[in-house]
């Protein structure tokens, strides 16, 4: 905000995107993804897809893995806290943006060293 100060930004729960009342032209999943099931992640998609003004950008960044063997309980480092993360496979989260007209522009992964795991990036526009 303070880069951009007549841009606005929202902080909210992403599952209920669909309360929002305007267009957008970049909609940030940044790392949400992880802590929802398959089905509100594709919900999320397809309602995203209505928010976009022609020609926004989506951005997506989760965990790869697979959805249904990988998803499970985690703890934090410190051992203090648990919660479950789910895992998300490229294939139907790809399907899903082309199933709502997106156009991939960015698809990549890289290795989260520390964790071992892979990390998905896509960048659509609608």
């Amino acid at each position: 905000k303070q880069n951009n100060p007549k841009a606005s930004f929202k902080v909210m729960d992403c599952r209920e995107i669909n309360s929002l009342q305007q267009g957008f032209d970049v909609i940030i999943f940044g790392f949400c993804f992880p802590y929802l099931t398959k089905e509100d992640v594709l919900k999320l998609i397809e309602e995203a897809s209505i928010l976009l003004n022609s020609n926004g950008l989506l951005y997506i960044s989760t965990m790869i893995g697979d959805y249904e063997k990988d998803s499970r309980i985690t703890t934090s480092s410190d051992g203090k806290n648990s919660m479950f993360i789910h895992y998300h496979e490229p294939s139907y989260l790809i399907e899903a943006l082309e199933k709502q007209e997106f156009k991939i522009l960015e698809n990549y992964t890289k290795l989260y060293q520390e964790g071992g795991d892979t990390d998905l990036f896509l960048i659509a526009k609608k």
